[in-house]
Parts: structure tokens; C-alpha cells; sequence
């Protein structure tokens, strides 16, 4: 258990027992100097705040901490849904086989390694008579919401952690670079930087991303041909909005998972909106983008 999320669950707390209670979760013989040395960075970085009897997370860090919660609660019920549905579970049981999952992918193992918990898979695969269907289990596991938000992180952490000279190495010595972005980058960024002040995930990934390739002096584009797909989902969105104003509150929140790109991106948005007091529209998110009706495909490609 971390730093954070001892100060998020306590909600305030003394650092004697912060220390006290996240070594606990560290092996080594000096894990309390460690978590002081975090605890000492994270009041330097300003995410948490107050005196040493009484440290909590700042106003910000726990949002994001929310945020990042709510995330994960969703990508959760829809990797359970989506278990069910390819392997014909019971809730319960989808629910333990995510959980083995996680927990395997969590500790950098393999699925079909030796080790305790692939041993509680094999058994757990055994014992729904889903042997024969090994190889869809693992794809299952492999593609779930939880899994991607792991990778995203690392993938993410890896990039901000490598300096320019690592990339122009890897790279073949190449110093004038344009990363080119497809469509289920683009869209993410591009909704994340023009609604920032949301602070969704996408916003806090996007501005990670453009601040570390203008660090490294790497260019960014999207090819026309990743735009008209951009613009395909803005105008099926668009199309879809009369029904989406007739669906109810439970309904539309569940479109986090839509594969449409606008929408999934307009309802996760939407909602943080909502709880910060503002409300944001379909149609008037849809119209940021240029996407309206009377607009042409043309224009709006010019526009997104």
C-alpha cells in the first residue's frame, strides 16, 4: 500500500503512523526511511499537505485520487461484463477470475508461469471446465480495461522517465522526429487538452505527453487519413444525439465504454463536469469540434 493511499483512506493522519504503517508493506530493513523520503518528496511536490500530526492529500491529489478511482471502478465493470460475456461466467466467478488476473499482471507474471496465483488460475480454469478454452481465458485477460490502464501507466512512466539523448539512440541517431498520432491517440489528447480544466485522465495523460515531447523536441501529427476517421465518429455522434437525449442518466453513463470515440470520451468528461458544477451538452461538446449539423464532412475534417 502506498504513501497516498493510507493518507486517502485514513483521510488525515500522523506521520509517525504513516511511516509506521507503510513500512509494513515494504520488505526491507530501512523501509521507514524510505517512506519518509516519500513522504518528504510528496509535501515538496505539494500533494500533500499539512503538519507532521496531521498530514493529509491537498485539495488536488485528491481529485485526481477520485478520478483515478471512479476509472478503475468502471474499467472493473466492464472487464466483468465483458468475461461474462466471452466465457459465460457467473458475475461471481468473472469477478474472482479478474481479480486473479489483476493480480498476476500486477506483479509482471505470466498467465501460464509457475507461481502461486497462475497456480489459482490453472485451478480456477480447471474447475469451470474452460481448459479447452485456455488460449480465449488468457486473450480475455490479456484485453481487459484493467490490463490497458496498467500498460497505459507504465508506457506513460517509461516516456517521461527517458531523456532526449535515449530516444535519439534508439532511434538511430535521429534528431528531427515526428511521432505520429492514429486516431485512438489523437482523439484522447485532443478532447484531454481542449477540456483540461475537467481534469479528467485523458487531460492529465495529454498534457504529460505534449510537455515530455516538446521537452525532447519531437513533433506530433495526425495523417489526413486518421482525421476522416475522427470525423466519421464525430458525425455518427452527431447522429446519435437525439436518442442520447431520450436515454436516461444510467444509460448514458454507461457509454464510457461505447465504441464511439466522441462519446466515450463526451460522457466521461460530461461527468466530471457535472461534479464540478458546470454541464456540458452533447451537442455543445460535439460543436467544439466543429461537428453540427449543416456542417459537411469536409469542413469539419478542416475544423477537428
Amino acid at each position: 500500500m502506498n504513501v497516498k493511499s493510507i493518507i486517502r483512506q485514513k483521510g488525515r493522519i500522523a506521520e509517525e503512523q504513516l511511516v509506521a504503517k507503510a513500512s509494513k508493506a515494504l520488505p526491507w530493513a530501512v523501509a521507514d526511511r524510505l517512506v519518509e523520503s516519500s513522504i518528504s518528496r510528496l509535501r515538496g511536490a505539494g500533494k500533500i499537505v499539512g503538519r507532521k500530526a496531521d498530514i493529509s492529500l491537498s485539495e488536488a491529489e485528491g481529485e485526481k485520487m477520485d478520478v483515478a478511482e471512479k476509472n478503475l471502478l468502471s474499467a472493473r465493470l466492464i472487464d466483468i461484463g465483458s468475461i461474462k460475456s466471452e466465457l459465460g461466467l457467473e458475475e461471481g466467478s468473472a469477478e474472482k477470475l479478474l481479480n486473479l488476473g489483476i493480480e498476476i499482471l500486477l506483479r509482471n507474471g505470466e498467465f501460464n508461469a509457475s507461481g502461486v496465483r497462475e497456480e489459482e488460475l490453472r485451478h480456477f480454469i480447471s474447475q469451470h471446465d474452460l481448459s479447452r478454452r485456455r488460449t480465449k481465458v488468457y486473450e480475455c485477460l490479456a484485453k481487459c480495461e484493467t490490463a490497458k490502464l496498467k500498460q497505459y501507466g507504465e508506457t506513460l512512466d517509461h516516456i517521461c522517465k527517458s531523456n532526449t539523448f535515449d530516444i535519439y539512440r534508439a532511434l538511430g541517431r535521429r534528431t528531427d522526429l515526428t511521432v505520429l498520432l492514429d486516431a485512438s491517440v489523437a482523439m484522447p489528447i485532443l478532447c484531454g487538452l481542449s477540456f483540461g480544466h475537467a481534469h479528467s485522465r485523458y487531460g492529465t495523460a495529454a498534457a504529460a505527453l505534449i510537455k515530455a515531447c516538446k521537452s525532447h523536441g519531437i513533433k506530433l501529427a495526425v495523417p489526413k487519413s486518421y482525421l476522416n476517421e475522427m470525423t466519421f465518429h464525430g458525425k455518427k455522434a452527431l447522429d446519435f444525439q437525439p436518442v442520447h437525449e431520450a436515454l436516461p442518466d444510467v444509460a448514458r453513463s454507461s457509454l464510457t465504454g461505447s465504441g464511439n470515440a466522441y462519446l466515450s470520451h463526451y460522457t466521461h468528461i460530461a461527468e466530471i463536469e457535472r461534479e464540478q458544477g458546470r454541464q456540458l451538452s452533447l451537442l455543445d461538446f460535439l460543436s467544439f469540434f466543429g461537428i453540427r449539423n449543416g456542417a459537411g464532412l469536409q469542413k469539419n475534417r478542416e475544423q477537428n
